[in-house]
């Protein structure tokens, strides 16, 4: 922003984005420009979470607060790109379908997106046990080929006998996807 008025006092400049309805945008800078000076801002604009990617052109006006908008808006038309990454999914896989007290379920946990593997994701199992507990196991990060193996530890009492479901959240940037469930039989 120029502020041309050379021999005036400091002006103090609004800056707007003419966003679509639920779109926010926040300006970053100081507006007050002394006469003859040039200042910067920044606008950051956030569109919902339901624009699709691509671009969308945004108009941005600038005028000095203690003057008419006719006078003295200038306007200018940007683009904003939506880039958002494709969703992940989960899957979660146990090597056998039913298992005995006091044995060893291994569980595989696949992440991917665009049906590609997404390494370096947090993973974190739960088990749900027959009496409703929900049993957290320790969380693990997907390998190169977007897969983590967990292993979880049937409990040895009568008490553990019983259909467990077991699911899976993984965690990429602030992105969360959560696993359908599958059933652990304990006999």
């Amino acid at each position: 922003i120029k502020n041309n008025n050379v021999g005036c006092p400091d002006a103090t400049f609004a800056v707007r984005a003419a966003v679509p309805m639920g779109w926010n945008y926040q300006v970053i800078g100081d507006t007050r420009i002394v006469a003859g000076a040039t200042g910067f801002v920044q606008v950051y604009v956030t569109p919902l979470s339901s624009v699709p990617n691509g671009s969308h052109p945004i108009m941005f006006s600038v005028n000095q607060e203690d003057l008419p908008p006719h006078i003295n808006t200038a306007t200018v038309t940007g683009t904003i790109l939506v880039a958002r990454p494709p969703p992940m999914s989960v899957q979660v896989a146990s090597d056998k379908a039913s298992y005995s007290l006091g044995s060893a379920a291994k569980l595989t946990v696949r992440v991917s997106a665009d049906n590609q593997p997404l390494p370096s994701v947090s993973v974190l199992v739960h088990a749900i046990m027959p009496n409703g507990q929900n049993t957290a196991l320790t969380p693990v990060l997907t390998n190169a080929q977007g897969a983590a193996q967990v292993t979880f530890l049937v409990p040895r009492d009568a008490g553990g006998r019983g259909s467990y479901r077991i699911f899976a959240q993984a965690t990429k940037d602030a992105q969360v996807a959560t696993s359908p469930g599958i059933i652990l039989v304990v006999q």
